[in-house]
């Protein structure tokens, strides 16, 4: 199945072949502590891209969107597609789908009874710049199987990563925030810690209601 991703960048390959516009995208991982979430995308149009996209529902096959799991909702500015996921190996799948540059990422998650460990690594790969989206759906949209050339500063891409407990990532900035400049691979690493409270809440009640026994037995040997 397309990516939603790559659906929604043949759509501004589209717009630049028409004329220079300016566009922004975010892919966002969001996961909680027991490593269940969501992934997102979503394009943010300026005045003049909006003004050429028209029906974006029908421009987004939307329909095939939402038969792979994603929900897609859109304003005359907006595009949002995300997918809620319920485990690693469908944060991985997710991430596929979005298109080979974000498939260099995985999802990991350790659990013991005291801590979770969660982390998102690897890379993404956009050293071919949109050639790195190119397939027939380019090739048909715009007569070349890797689109049209786009100045760098026309598509501003961001990831985000939000996970549970203290995270730690290589981001630059003060947020799990990552731009993702075209012609550049970027390496993306955030991990977090989370106490758990109820395995811990757990541990500790075994170990009172094993105190409380020992002393009801004390007392019944006492003579």
């Amino acid at each position: 199945m397309r990516g939603p991703f790559k659906a929604v960048l043949a759509m501004v390959v589209v717009l630049f072949g028409l004329g220079a516009c300016q566009t922004t995208a975010e892919v966002a991982i969001d996961l909680d502590e027991t490593g269940t979430g969501r992934v997102a995308v979503q394009v943010e149009l300026d005045d003049a891209a909006a003004e050429r996209v028209g029906d974006l529902d029908g421009l987004l096959a939307v329909g095939d969107l939402r038969e792979g799991g994603w929900r897609v909702s859109t304003t005359e500015r907006r595009v949002l597609a995300e997918k809620k996921v319920r485990s690693a190996a469908e944060v991985d799948r997710a991430l596929d789908e979005l298109g080979p540059p974000f498939a260099g990422l995985s999802f990991g998650r350790r659990r013991t009874f005291a801590r979770t460990a969660s982390e998102v690594s690897g890379r993404v790969d956009l050293a071919q710049g949109m050639a790195a989206f190119g397939d027939e759906d380019l090739r048909r949209a715009t007569g070349s199987v890797t689109g049209v050339d786009l100045p760098p500063e026309a598509l501003a891409l961001y990831l985000t990563v939000d996970l549970p407990g203290d995270e730690e990532t290589n981001a630059p900035g003060p947020d799990s925030r990552w731009n993702l400049p075209l012609g550049v691979v970027t390496a993306v690493r955030a991990e977090s810690t989370d106490v758990n409270v109820l395995g811990l809440s757990a541990v500790g009640m075994s170990v009172l209601s094993g105190l409380v026994l020992v002393f009801a037995l004390v007392r019944r040997l006492r003579p």
